[in-house]
C-alpha cells in the first residue's frame, strides 16, 4: 500500500513538472496567423509635414507588405525595427509596401517622442502612432504582453507572423529575413545585420568608429552587433550565453578584432565602468575576455637594454651617462 502511494505521488510530480515545461514551450500569439486576413487599420504618421493618416493594407493593394507593431519601447526592439525598415526602403522597387505602429496609451506623448528622436529613424519610413490605445486595432486581437508583433502578407492575407517577447537581431533576424525573402521571391535571405544602422544614408557616421574604440581600430558592423546582442539589459541568462557563443565563434576567426574585443573590455573595466554594460553574466563574458584577448606586452627581454629601465626625473639615460665619462 505503502509502495503504491509513493508510486502514484512520484507520477503526480513528474505529470506536473512535464505540464510546466510543456507550458514554457507553449508558442506566443500576437495577431492574425499565416493565411488569416489582414484588415485595414489607420495609424497617424506624424513624422509626416503635415502630419497624415495612413493605411499600410489599402495602400499595398494586395502586394507585398511588412507591418511591425511596437508594443513596447526597448533598444533591442528599436534596432531590430529600424533595420527591417532599412531594408524595405530598398525594396520599394520591388513593390514592397512597409511601416511601424506605435500602440501607447498617451497618443500625444509617443507622437511628441517620435518628433524628436527623427533623425534616428530610417529616412522615407512609414512611422506611426495607432489611434487605438495599447491594444492595438481591435480586428487584428494583439498580444500587449509581448515587444514586437512583426506581421508580412500579401493578397490582403498573412504570410508570416512573429510575436517577439525578447527581440533580438541574433535569434530573431535570420527567421524573419528567410520569410522576407520567400514573400518577394528571392532565392537567398538578406543579412538584416548589414542594416542595422539607424542612418544609413549619414556617410559621417558610417565612418564614425565604433563605440569604444579608437581611430583606426573600427570593428566590422557584423563584430559590433554580435556585441551588442550580448550586452543587451533585456537578456535572459540564456540569452547571453547564446550570444556570447556567436561572438566568440566570429572571433576565433578574426583575430584583429579578437584584439580589439580585448582592448574595448579592458578600457571598460579599468575605466571603473563595467556595471553600466549588460546584465550580471554579461559583465562575466566582458571580465572573461579582457584576460583572454588582452593586447599582449613586449618581453623585457625583447628591449634594447637601455630601454629596460627608464631614467628618473633629471636624471640622464645610460647611454648619455656612458658618452659623459668618456669625455671625461
Amino acid at each position: 500500500m505503502r509502495l503504491a502511494t509513493l508510486s502514484c505521488l512520484a507520477c503526480s510530480i513528474l505529470a506536473a513538472s512535464l505540464s510546466a515545461v510543456f507550458a514554457e514551450e507553449d508558442p506566443v500569439f500576437s495577431g492574425p496567423q499565416v493565411g488569416e486576413k489582414l484588415p485595414s487599420f489607420k495609424i497617424r504618421n506624424v513624422l509626416a509635414e503635415p502630419a497624415e493618416d495612413v493605411d499600410l493594407i489599402k495602400a499595398a493593394d494586395g502586394k507585398p507588405v511588412v507591418i511591425v507593431f511596437v508594443h513596447k519601447r526597448t533598444r533591442p526592439a528599436f534596432g531590430l525595427t529600424n533595420a527591417l525598415m532599412n531594408y524595405a526602403q530598398t525594396r520599394k522597387k520591388a513593390g514592397l509596401t512597409s511601416g511601424v505602429a506605435f500602440l501607447t496609451a498617451d497618443a500625444t506623448e509617443t507622437g511628441n517622442w517620435m518628433k524628436k528622436i527623427r533623425n534616428y529613424f530610417p529616412k522615407g519610413a512609414t512611422y506611426g502612432v495607432s489611434p487605438d490605445g495599447l491594444e492595438g486595432p481591435g480586428a487584428y486581437g494583439l498580444n500587449r504582453d509581448v515587444t514586437l508583433t512583426i506581421l508580412m502578407g500579401k493578397d490582403n492575407k498573412a504570410t508570416a507572423n512573429f510575436a517577439l517577447v525578447q527581440p533580438g537581431m541574433e535569434a530573431d533576424g535570420p527567421k524573419i529575413a528567410k520569410a522576407l525573402a520567400s514573400l518577394l521571391g528571392d532565392k537567398k535571405p538578406v543579412d538584416l545585420v548589414k542594416f542595422s544602422r539607424s542612418r544609413m544614408s549619414d556617410k559621417a557616421k558610417r565612418k564614425r568608429p565604433a563605440a569604444n574604440t579608437r581611430p583606426g581600430q573600427q570593428l566590422p558592423e557584423a563584430i559590433v552587433a554580435k556585441l551588442r546582442a550580448v550586452i543587451s539589459k533585456e537578456n535572459s541568462p540564456e540569452d547571453v550565453d547564446k550570444a556570447a557563443k556567436a561572438l566568440e565563434e566570429a572571433l576565433a576567426k578574426d583575430e584583429k578584432s579578437a584584439r580589439q574585443i580585448g582592448v574595448i573590455t579592458n578600457r571598460i573595466i579599468d575605466g571603473g565602468v563595467l556595471e553600466r554594460y549588460g546584465t550580471k553574466k554579461a559583465r562575466e563574458y566582458l571580465k572573461k575576455w579582457a584576460k583572454e584577448f588582452a593586447p599582449k606586452k613586449k618581453p623585457e627581454s625583447d628591449k634594447p637594454a637601455d630601454e629596460r629601465k627608464k631614467p628618473a626625473r633629471g636624471e640622464k639615460p645610460a647611454a648619455e651617462k656612458a658618452g659623459s665619462k668618456k669625455a671625461e
